[in-house]
């Protein structure tokens, strides 16, 4: 049997040459196990299962954080991502609850800067996917993970009262469509729904024979939809318009989630992403062999993949070509932890993957795609004038370049391989190592260390890139440090040390020339610092040298001298 399609021209974009920086968002919990999805208006949001979220502008500035309130006993389901409302500037989060919980989920709508707005909490049931009406109606399906309530389809208004709501027979499927006619359509297990914008019930179409419906798709290109059915011998893909079953296909394996193209093929995305057109199957492609879970989705005529092999921390990051199934550009990369659901921006065929640790990787285009380094642990641009880093050259070859009035770099000399040149902040991808002097971030010939971690006691442990104890840390090495989380500390090449009371992070030394006063946390002097001594750097905050426990010492060049450790 053959399905029936909207002819329209494709757009696809070429993607090629995908490269990859990542910058780092800390968690409040050390279970970051989160999300990155992209907003039509770009914002990149970073969605972490403990209950917060943060927004970030293209070039990695951070907007707005956001974190859910603990009285809401919620999490933020990293498959659910928010919608943003770019005509009345709202972004919507729904929340759900732990099983073992009694409590509802809920939706919240937050501002520009991410505060609050309202709060709309559910009689009963977790929240699942959004949809965004053009009158700024939200739609979303709500199913009882204990069962104990009627699974239930909910509209809001978007002032987040309740606009109306329709019990279902059976649990619902997470996905929630509106088509090009602004009919609303919703699926459970044996039944498609289809409903017009006050709530009224246009029709139902019921499977039939045993056939089980395992997900939903389609566009707001066309009046249908388009779903996946199975039974004990076959799957199935079937397009329902008006409540009639239409056309429909055999197909080789259950689908995750099912695409329209603006040419109107069908692609179905999962284990295996097949493609269909008006003739029955177009192509069958599994993009990367050996791998035990992946994500796949389609934005914008390309098809984004990500896969895990079974080590996993190997990642595999592909552009796919929905007209042959071919895959166009191909980036594998490790990592100490876990990846979570990708984010795409189709405009700039950009892919955002988040790691269970509070790291976001950036999978951009060539060179000629705009990058920013974006230095770990450092705010940029700094509130003071020292050096956040230390760049050591590890190969030979690398130029040292000189900033031209007009913007260029023009090559100065070269740099020599083994030493370390203070860095002072980042220009897109070139590193600032004073004045108008730049070094372009090459990955594989220098690496940039940001402090030291002070082994205080015997009993730390070095882990290996494996997670395996490597070696015991001696009492009073000094460690570099190129990154740092709540709960360890990544000192180069995939090792790690767990943050723990017998280690303490600091970022250089201050050298005093006169006697320096020291003040309490809260303003108030302590007592005065002899010259001719060294203290420990611990952070820098405008004019104040943190020299540890919240003390700091006014930072006057006249008296005292900071190095970069």
């Amino acid at each position: 049997m053959s399905l029936s399609v909207i002819p329209q021209q494709v757009n696809a974009q070429k993607v090629v040459n995908k490269n990859f920086f990542y910058y780092h968002q800390i968690c409040r919990t050390t279970t970051c196990q989160g999300a990155v999805f992209v907003g039509d208006d770009g914002t990149i949001f970073n969605r972490y299962i403990s209950g917060e979220m943060y927004a970030f502008e293209k070039d990695g500035t951070k907007k707005w954080t956001y974190e859910l309130p603990l009285d809401y006993l919620g999490y933020l389901d990293p498959q659910y991502k928010p919608i943003v409302d770019t005509e009345r500037n709202i972004t919507y989060v729904s929340y759900q609850t732990s099983i073992r919980s009694s409590k509802p989920g809920g939706v919240v709508a937050l501002d520009n800067h991410g505060k609050s707005k309202w709060h709309f909490k559910l009689p009963a049931g977790h929240p699942m996917e959004m949809a965004l009406g053009d009158d700024g109606s939200i739609y979303f399906s709500s199913n009882d993970p204990k069962s104990s309530s009627t699974p239930t389809f909910y509209s809001l208004n978007n002032d987040g009262t309740l606009r109306w709501s329709y019990e279902t027979e059976n649990q619902l499927l997470k996905k929630t469509l509106i088509g090009s006619d602004g009919t609303i359509y919703a699926a459970d297990k044996t039944n498609v729904y289809a409903f017009n914008p006050k709530g009224e019930l246009k029709w139902k179409h019921e499977t039939n024979d045993g056939w089980t419906i395992t997900s939903l798709g389609g566009s707001k290109r066309i009046k249908g939809v388009y779903i996946s059915t199975e039974n004990e011998e076959y799957k199935a893909l079937r397009y329902i318009s008006g409540g009639e079953e239409l056309l429909g296909t055999l197909i080789n394996s259950r689908p995750d989630d099912i695409e329209v193209a603006s040419d109107g093929k069908v692609y179905l995305l999962g284990e295996k992403i097949e493609a269909y057109n008006e003739e029955g199957q177009l192509w069958e492609s599994m993009p990367l062999s050996d791998v035990t879970s992946a994500s796949v989705t389609m934005e914008d005529e390309i098809i984004y993949y990500l896969g895990v092999d079974d080590n996993p921390r190997i990642f595999h990051a592909s552009g796919i070509n929905p007209t042959n199934g071919e895959v166009i550009w191909n980036k594998t990369f490790h990592s100490l932890y876990y990846m979570g659901y990708g984010g795409m921006d189709a405009a700039e065929n950009t892919m955002y993957v988040n790691t269970n640790e509070g790291s976001i990787y950036k999978i951009w285009e060539g060179e000629e795609s705009p990058t920013r380094i974006i230095m770990p642990n450092v705010d940029l641009p700094t509130n003071h004038s020292h050096p956040i880093a230390r760049l050591n050259i590890r190969r030979e070859g690398v130029p040292l370049l000189k900033k031209q009035s007009d913007g260029s770099y023009k090559y100065y000399r070269t740099l020599e391989t083994g030493h370390f040149y203070r860095t002072y902040g980042a220009d897109g991808a070139y590193y600032n190592v004073g004045g108008p002097y730049y070094v372009k971030n090459e990955e594989d010939k220098m690496s940039a260390h940001i402090g030291r971690i002070l082994v205080n006691d015997e009993g730390v442990e070095l882990y290996g890139p494996d997670g395996q104890i490597h070696r015991m840390l001696k009492k009073g090495e000094a460690i570099r440090v190129y990154n740092y989380k709540p709960y360890y500390y990544n000192v180069g090449g995939g090792y790690y040390v767990n943050a723990q009371y017998q280690t303490k992070f600091y970022v250089g030394f201050v050298q005093t020339k006169e006697d320096v006063q020291m003040y309490q946390p809260g303003g108030e002097y302590y007592k005065t610092l002899p010259a001719g001594q060294q203290y420990r750097v611990y952070g820098i905050d405008g004019n104040r040298i943190m020299v540890g426990g919240g003390y700091y010492i006014m930072d006057d060049p006249s008296k005292i001298t900071y190095s970069k450790n």
